[in-house]
């Protein structure tokens, strides 16, 4: 995350270990074969993107048009005399752990010393609970999410930033938010009511049919 001299394109050739991007490119399809890069671009610079992290998009925009959107995210926290690789470190077996709990997350093209390359998760959960048209899998999702998290240890600390691609949950943070790792398993943490807490103070009406299905897929998922 390198001002001055920095370029995307540079950052990512270091991170593929590659020399030719569009291969690099191809090799994780965000390039289709027979097609080819046209350009990199940038749809918002480096922002702080949370308490823990500096993020950036960009847009990998192809000769046919296609546009694949990603996120790059800069580790910038620090405490417990860990160094900034030891933490992200510890970020990514985490993430490993809430994906083997059969949680969504972001796919990851890259990975750095403190800097990863990843799949952009576009909708907040309530805007895709808003504008979307698949609320009966977000709905789902909310349950079996919770459920599956408390069941792998974690109580989290905040669910502010749980994202969608459109019809499901996808967990995007792994750092203090996520919780403490090495909770009793099915420890109850009041998380489900959080979420819908949020949900409710973002404008988000469910009706009692899926307030019913949120409630029977998190106890499903909990006791299985």
């Amino acid at each position: 995350m390198k001002k001055g001299s920095w370029t995307l394109a540079g950052e990512l050739t270091e991170l593929s270990g590659k020399g030719d991007l569009g291969g690099w490119f191809h090799q994780v399809g965000l390039i289709g074969q027979g097609d080819d890069l046209r350009e990199l671009e940038i749809v918002r610079d480096w922002y702080r993107s949370g308490a823990e992290t500096y993020g950036l998009r960009f847009a990998v925009i192809s000769h046919a048009g296609n546009r694949q959107e990603c996120f790059m995210k800069a580790c910038v926290a620090y405490g417990g005399g860990m160094s900034l690789p030891d933490i992200f470190s510890s970020w990514l077996a985490r993430r490993a752990v809430v994906a083997e709990s059969g949680i969504a997350t972001p796919r990851i093209y890259a990975a750095g010393a403190a800097l990863v390359v990843e799949e952009y998760i576009p909708y907040t959960l309530s805007d895709a609970l808003l504008h979307g048209r698949q609320r009966p899998g977000i709905v789902g999702s909310i349950g079996s999410t919770a459920a599956r998290l408390i069941n792998a240890g974690f109580i989290p600390i905040s669910s502010h930033d749980w994202r969608s691609r459109g019809g499901d949950v996808v967990l995007v943070d792994f750092g203090q938010d996520l919780g403490p790792s090495d909770m009793s398993h099915g420890s109850e943490s009041g998380l489900l009511s959080e979420v819908l807490d949020n949900l409710l103070n973002d404008g988000v009406k469910l009706s009692d049919d899926e307030l019913r299905l949120i409630g029977s897929v998190y106890e499903r998922a909990l006791h299985s």
